[in-house]
């Protein structure tokens, strides 16, 4: 075989070689894993004894890449499909995992909770209240996140109610939300 022959074929390995790692560098998933806590650090709960209950059933928990227009579906990515949270359940500093999702590697900086309502147990008794447009969306601080390469990110959701607002029986609840990087 000639000089140039193998010479070109070594060329066409490295390159091929660099554009692989390249490639597999730039484009493995990272992981996000997220939790969720109410309310924020470890003091009395903020809820008088007569609420037992706080439960939000949502039926998406979605990311969003940075640069993405906010108004569509552009560039959001599933964190939890669907499920119920009781947020008397993570009062006190306690947490609890809603769940983490494999994620392409990029800047991320926006939550959404895709949920209507909450049933509010006062006295025993539930009750509904709407949550305005339907979602609970929050800027995650510091401008968000950089994902890299199978790294793992833990984002702390913080998410509480008023008492007052859930003791005035009227039908909205405005949710008290933030999103850090902890």
């Amino acid at each position: 075989m000639s000089k140039s022959i193998v010479a070109g074929v070594l060329v066409l390995l490295i390159i091929g070689g660099a554009a692989g790692y390249f490639l597999c560098t730039s484009y493995l998933p990272g992981t996000v894993i997220l939790r969720i806590t109410d309310p924020p650090g470890g003091g009395q709960s903020q809820y008088p004894s007569s609420i037992t209950s706080i439960s939000i059933t949502y039926t998406s928990i979605d990311i969003q890449a940075s640069g993405s227009v906010n108004s569509s579906n552009a560039g959001w990515h599933t964190l939890v499909a669907s499920g119920t949270i009781d947020l008397l359940t993570v009062v006190n500093g306690r947490q609890q995992t809603l769940g983490s999702a494999r994620l392409p590697t990029g800047r991320y900086n926006l939550i959404r909770m895709v949920a209507g309502a909450a049933i509010v147990t006062i006295n025993g008794a539930p009750r509904s209240y709407v949550i305005p447009s339907g979602r609970i969306q929050v800027l995650i601080t510091g401008g968000g996140f950089q994902i890299t390469d199978q790294q793992t990110v833990n984002v702390l959701l913080t998410l509480s109610f008023n008492s007052s607002e859930i003791l005035a029986m009227g039908p909205n609840l405005n949710p008290v939300v933030k999103a850090e990087v902890v």
